[in-house]
């Protein structure tokens, strides 16, 4: 049965591929969800509605939706997006494939490597670097991911807050974002969650 795999979250974010089973679906590494079909998508409890919105409006940024009337219509909108838009694996691709979530584990760490040197020398005095740490994220840009119009974080929170300043100002700095009140475990957060993209 073909099986879909898609990235909600993280570095992928976007990406939908297609394997002709299961089996090999599931071999590709980790950070992605796998599903068959709509109901898959539907019962999985770990993805939220507002991760699906995103998703969804990731692919149809000249349509975006505000929000789905419930996890079925959302399930099939995604599930027909999958079948649309996904790149399809074969088995020839299926050995590369498997490696690719250790080779962007290792990119990953090293692009926040070059950025913590870069800004060994901050212009601007943060209130992390008072405390005489260096953030990891110091000297990269923030942007809310693409097409992300409603704040998905609990209204009322820091995290709200700091999410509402980040879509308010795409590519503000870190050291801009802490300045105005922002927490650096709150931008890890989004960060993982697939709600905000940094660059260096």
């Amino acid at each position: 049965m073909k099986t879909f795999i898609a990235y909600f979250s993280g570095k992928d974010f976007g990406k939908i591929l297609s394997y002709p089973s299961r089996t090999l679906a599931g071999k590709h590494g980790n950070g992605f969800t796998i599903f068959s079909d709509e109901e898959d998508l539907a019962k999985n409890e770990s993805l939220t509605l507002s991760q699906m919105v995103t998703f969804y409006n990731h692919h149809n940024s000249t349509q975006p939706v505000k929000s789905f009337a419930d996890r079925a219509t959302a399930a099939k909108r995604i599930f027909t997006l999958a079948q649309a838009k996904a790149e399809h694996i074969s088995i020839q691709k299926e050995t590369p494939a498997m490696t690719t979530t250790k080779e962007t584990v290792k990119e990953t760490v090293a692009e926040l490597k070059k950025a913590k040197a870069k800004a060994a020398a901050p212009k601007k005095e943060t209130t992390e670097a008072k405390r005489g740490r260096t953030s990891e994220f110091a000297g990269v840009k923030i942007y809310p991911v693409e097409g992300l119009t409603e704040n998905p974080r609990r209204e009322g929170g820091f995290g709200y807050k700091a999410m509402a300043f980040i879509m308010e100002n795409p590519g503000v700095t870190y050291e801009a974002f802490i300045e105005a009140g922002g927490r650096r475990q709150d931008l890890a957060w989004d960060l993982a969650k697939g709600n905000v993209t940094i660059k260096h």
